[in-house]
């Protein structure tokens, strides 16, 4: 019974592609591929159910699965190597291509690169001239001002990249997209940094799921799209920030 069923799902994905599933059908197929003989619908549920989502389950740890009733190794370890998998796909399709012209768009590329991540995590997005990217470096894991994130590892990266912008991220897994004042002043330290070697910091992100906070309010994008360089008032990030952040941005005009 459970041989038919799997080849009928097989074949309708061949046949119609994966749009017409829903989450649980498309957890169900994979664990076709660690669980020979039980009747993985059933699991996928499950798995559904303790995470909430499909992005759920795979931002869930190797233990956090197991601990799921008919999750085995095999299978925890597919579904996290298809999270994984997923990072490096959003890494490699972007790089050298795509302009990243606007915060909008490096956000999306950033929440896709955390699915599946459950610790907090420094990147690096380093940029030539055009903003086309050249390398995503993975930093640190740990909170944002820990001691492995100090300067001179991000600047020796983006120096050997030879790149001209960056922008700098890191990701709150179990909040919201909010920074703390050590958020903030990390920020200013290694905006700091960066300029005293000639290589221009864009914006310092948060994520948090599908929700980011630029801490420096992706000023330096509008600035960059004029060809000017403005620097934000430290004594003042902090206070604006939070008053931007209870209420939209300002619209933008065209220049």
């Amino acid at each position: 019974m459970h041989d038919g069923h799997r080849e009928r799902i097989r074949q309708r994905i061949i046949a119609e592609g994966t749009d017409g599933f829903d989450e649980h059908q498309l957890l169900e197929a994979l664990l076709f591929y660690s669980i020979p003989r039980s009747d993985t619908n059933e699991t996928a549920h499950r798995l559904i159910e303790e995470f909430g989502s499909l992005a759920g389950v795979f931002s869930a740890s190797y233990e956090e699965l197991l601990r799921v009733f008919g999750i085995g190794e095999s299978s925890a370890l597919l579904i996290r190597l298809i999270a994984g998998i997923n990072r490096k796909i959003a890494i490699s399709k972007n790089r050298g291509g795509q302009r990243f012209d606007s915060l909008e768009k490096i956000c999306r590329y950033l929440a896709n690169l955390y699915v599946g991540i459950n610790v907090e995590r420094v990147y690096l997005m380093m940029f030539d001239n055009g903003m086309k990217l050249i390398d995503c470096a993975r930093i640190c894991d740990g909170t944002v001002n820990t001691a492995v994130m100090l300067p001179r590892l991000m600047i020796e990266k983006a120096l050997l990249k030879r790149a001209s912008n960056v922008v700098v991220a890191h990701n709150h897994p179990d909040g919201v997209a909010v920074p703390s004042g050590d958020d903030i002043s990390t920020t200013e330290m290694l905006r700091s940094a960066f300029d005293l070697v000639g290589i221009h910091m864009l914006e310092h992100v948060i994520i948090a799921g599908n929700s980011y906070a630029p801490i420096m309010r992706g000023r330096n994008f509008e600035s960059m799209r004029v060809g000017m360089k403005q620097s934000l008032k430290t004594d003042t990030r902090s206070r604006e920030f939070m008053t931007t952040l209870r209420s939209p941005p300002p619209p933008r005009t065209g220049r």
